[in-house]
């Protein structure tokens, strides 16, 4: 159940979405709270994703 709910999440989710968002999110902890170790937990999980490799013609093309 919860590889099928992390694909769905993958295939429905497009990578520059989620890029903005965690980019949004690392900069409102970097700038407005100074908080380094939040801005790097919200980062971290996308390049870990990153590390993966792309699946999707979708996630090729945020690559290139």
């Amino acid at each position: 159940a919860q590889l099928v709910s992390k694909e769905l999440i993958r295939v429905a989710i497009l990578w520059h979405e989620m890029w903005h968002e965690a980019l949004e999110e690392a900069s409102r902890l970097y700038f407005g709270e100074h908080n380094i170790e939040g801005m790097l937990a919200v980062l971290e999980p996308l390049h870990a994703m990153l590390d993966e490799g792309p699946s999707t013609i979708k996630e090729k093309s945020f690559l290139q």
